[in-house]
Parts: structure tokens; C-alpha cells; sequence
């Protein structure tokens, strides 16, 4: 006890010392660790911001696809009322070439085909 009481000071000093080194790699360990879960938090935002960013882009190209077939499917029915339009001037002017040939027909048998 004695030795104690005559050398507390180096004795204080070593423990001081031990305490502060333990103390310090206590810190050091906690640092290691929030640079850790900082580092951790960090690349899971960028994954996230990675994965927002291509929910976008799908996002992007469906209203692109959504756009062109529906542009398509406006042009399909302008061409085909314009194919309906077509189709009726077709049957008119075949009439009109029957109504023609007959007329032709009658023209010749009537006065002659020399004519």
C-alpha cells in the first residue's frame, strides 16, 4: 500500500494513460463505425437514386409507346376513311365507265364501228 501512496503519481500517470488509449480506441472503433453506416447510406442513396432514375425512363418510354400508337392508331382511321373515300370513287367511276361502254356499244351498233 505503501508503494501506492509514495508513487500514485507515475501510478495515476500510467492509468491516466491506459484510460486514455482505451478511451481513444473506444472513439476511434465508434468513428470506424458511423463512417461505416455513413459509407452504407451513402451507396444505398445512390442505388435508390440509380433505380428512380430507370423507373423514370420506363416511366418515359411507356408514355413514348402510349404517344406512337395512338398516333398510329389516329392515322389508321383517317386512311381508312380515306381508303372508304377511295373505294366509293372507285365503284362511281367503274359505273360511269359501264354507262360509257354502253353508251359505246349503242353508238356502234347504231351507226358503225368505223366511225
Amino acid at each position: 500500500m505503501e508503494f501506492i501512496i509514495e508513487h500514485w503519481e507515475q501510478l495515476a500517470g500510467v492509468v491516466g494513460v491506459m484510460v486514455s488509449f482505451f478511451a481513444g480506441l473506444k472513439m476511434r472503433n465508434v468513428q470506424l463505425e458511423q463512417a461505416k453506416e455513413e459509407a452504407l447510406e451513402k451507396r444505398y442513396n445512390a442505388e435508390f437514386q440509380k433505380l428512380e432514375n430507370y423507373k423514370r425512363a420506363f416511366e418515359i418510354n411507356s408514355e413514348m409507346i402510349e404517344s406512337v400508337k395512338s398516333d398510329f392508331l389516329a392515322r389508321i382511321q383517317s386512311l381508312s376513311a380515306y381508303i372508304e373515300q377511295l373505294e366509293q370513287m372507285n365503284k362511281k367511276l367503274h359505273q360511269i365507265i359501264a354507262e360509257q361502254q354502253e353508251r359505246l356499244d349503242k353508238y356502234s351498233s347504231k351507226y358503225g364501228a368505223d366511225i
